[in-house]
């Protein structure tokens, strides 16, 4: 899935909060920021529930849930919403409330190309997609509204695949943005019977509000655990570094695939 993600950090409420994860044939999700480009097959439902603490100084936000629903449409073609509830912990920035419920979004995804395993006929070197979306108003956070799409492509190997991103971004405070991002996958182990698979990104992110567009860098390593081809569970650390400053976030979730109700 490809949920609009606005990375702002005009103030601490802006968690970096729309996750997403690897380990499933359809699109990746929990528990990282960027995607790859597949997408949810049609008539197939994804519901990712996870839990946030995210830290910066004197500040510390806990967000839970932070969810995303994605539904395949049609085939190729995928739909996102998002939210999350978030309580700031520690200090409070001016204006800033202390219950919000922010990440708003919808966005659409269509896969163009599918990426063909080694040695697999019948698919493109590598995977691309687009996405499109809107970030919606948020209560308690940024009221504006804005846009972000992004050009994914996708190229699995032997012993894992990866995956670049490229997102534009107006912003809700009606600025511009884009984010560079890179995920790396390994294969599927397995370890005192659990089904691993260890994943990493690292994007980096320029704001065009001025002169001198603030830049963000992030690095994520995490875990996904493939429970059953239905449910699979994660685990992930994050640090960003801007000039505002630098965040550390434990991410904890799951990621529940199921049918379109009759």
């Amino acid at each position: 899935m490809a949920t609009p993600i606005d990375r702002s950090r005009s103030s601490a409420t802006a968690l970096a909060g729309l996750v997403i994860m690897a380990g499933w044939p359809a699109a990746m999700a929990r528990p990282l920021d960027g995607t790859d480009a597949n997408v949810q097959p049609a008539g197939l439902y994804q519901l990712e529930l996870g839990l946030s603490d995210l830290r910066g100084g004197a500040r510390r936000t806990l967000a839970a849930p932070v969810a995303v629903l994605t539904y395949g449409v049609a085939d190729g073609t995928e739909v996102a919403v998002s939210g999350q509830f978030s309580r700031a912990l520690g200090t409070l920035d001016a204006g800033q409330h202390r219950l919000s419920m922010g990440g708003t979004g919808i966005s659409f995804k269509h896969q163009i190309t599918a990426a063909a395993a080694p040695g697999e006929a019948g698919g493109a070197a590598a995977g691309t997609a687009a996405s499109c979306g809107l970030l919606l108003p948020e209560a308690g956070g940024d009221a504006g509204t804005g846009a972000s799409c992004s050009a994914i492509v996708s190229q699995l190997f032997a012993a894992g695949a990866a995956h670049l991103n490229l997102t534009l971004t107006r912003t809700r405070a009606q600025t511009w943005s884009h984010v560079l991002g890179l995920i790396v996958e390994g294969r599927d182990g397995v370890l005192g019977g659990a089904v691993l698979r260890p994943v990493m990104e690292i994007w980096s992110q320029r704001e065009h509000d001025g002169a001198d567009g603030a830049r963000t860098r992030s690095l994520l390593a995490g875990v996904v655990w493939k429970h059953s081809e239905q449910l699979a569970f994660d685990a992930a650390v994050h640090h960003e570094r801007s000039s505002g400053g630098s965040y550390s976030e434990l991410r904890v979730g799951l990621t529940w695939l199921y049918p379109s109700w009759p």
